[in-house]
């Protein structure tokens, strides 16, 4: 092989880790596709250009890195080491209160696409799907380590300083337009109505079924949110959509092999990963936690738990 040869082949190895990178920004919406995943960074480069940049480099380096550990190649060309670091690193920005956030953003990304392949190779023997786990398990790690032993300064923005209750009383009608929008910029950690647009936009690019599913989860969700009395203010910042749009992507059309004219069941764990992200906040309240996407995790395993165990279909 000459080195015009070794420079091609080279050229393509790289220029593949791009488009995997990419895949793995989509996947955060459990969807493979790069068209998605470029409107995606493009929508947080809109609220963001260095979060867009951190997102994607994130995302890069944890396909990359995977593929020197030696990860499987299917997994990897469908983009699925490189979720995690781009949502660990895009929240190291949001929680580290530092000039030097993008080192911490960086060493969060590969440390989160280490675990997620540990956990990966683990838990794929059983069929369990890792989904956001090593994103949540190390925010919360970074959350604990500069609130409560200030190893770093923490954004005051992240900490968690109020309970989410049920209270059976709901007040002002929220602005469920503006909040179904917002909801999916969200899954991402920002309060943007562009980005929220243009992720939507990437839903059904990738799919109708993807956007028609996420738009009926995060209506779901409000409207459960709303007449279990949830304070208006925290619906209106889209905190309890972006569960529910994972989940009902997750049950209802990624891991469900058939084909349905209704997503019934999807529908129902939107409903309920509202009951779980109020409940999951009540837990970890104490420790001045956020919920983030543990309410989607909890959600999806038990409704995959159920269909294999009682539902059979």
């Amino acid at each position: 092989m000459n080195i015009e040869e070794k420079n091609a082949l080279y050229a393509n190895k790289y220029f593949s880790f791009i488009l995997y990178a990419f895949k793995g920004v989509s996947q955060v919406l459990l969807i493979d596709s790069v068209i998605t995943g470029i409107l995606i960074i493009v929508g947080i480069m809109l609220y963001s250009p260095l979060l867009g940049l951190i997102a994607f480099i994130s995302s890069l380096l944890g396909t990359m890195l995977t593929y020197y550990l030696k990860g499987d190649m299917n997994d990897l060309s469908i983009g699925l080491f490189g979720f995690n670091p781009t949502l660990t690193g895009m929240a190291t920005i949001f929680l580290i209160n530092s000039p030097y956030s993008w080192i911490y953003a960086f060493l969060a990304a590969i440390v989160s696409s280490i675990f997620f392949l540990i956990l990966h190779r683990s838990f794929k023997k059983k069929n369990i799907p890792v989904l956001t786990v090593p994103f949540v398990l190390i925010t919360w790690f970074m959350q604990l380590a500069g609130v409560h032993l200030g190893i770093f300064p923490v954004n005051p923005e992240f900490i968690v300083e109020t309970r989410t209750f049920f209270t059976f009383n709901p007040d002002a009608l929220p602005n469920f337009g503006l909040v179904l929008i917002k909801g999916f910029s969200e899954v991402f950690l920002i309060d943007s109505l562009w980005t929220g647009l243009l992720i939507l936009v990437g839903l059904f690019f990738a799919g109708w079924r993807y956007g028609v599913y996420a738009i009926m989860g995060t209506i779901v969700a409000l409207l459960t949110a709303y007449f279990f009395g949830v304070d208006t203010e925290k619906i209106e910042l889209g905190l309890f959509n972006f569960n529910a749009i994972l989940a009902i992507i997750s049950v209802g059309l990624t891991f469900d092999h058939r084909e349905r004219k209704f997503p019934i069941i999807g529908i129902i764990a939107s409903m309920a990963s509202v009951i779980v992200t109020a409940s999951i906040n009540l837990l970890i309240f104490p420790l001045g936690l956020s919920a983030l996407t543990f309410p989607f995790i909890v959600t999806t395993w038990i409704f995959l738990w159920l269909r294999i165990s009682f539902l059979k279909d």
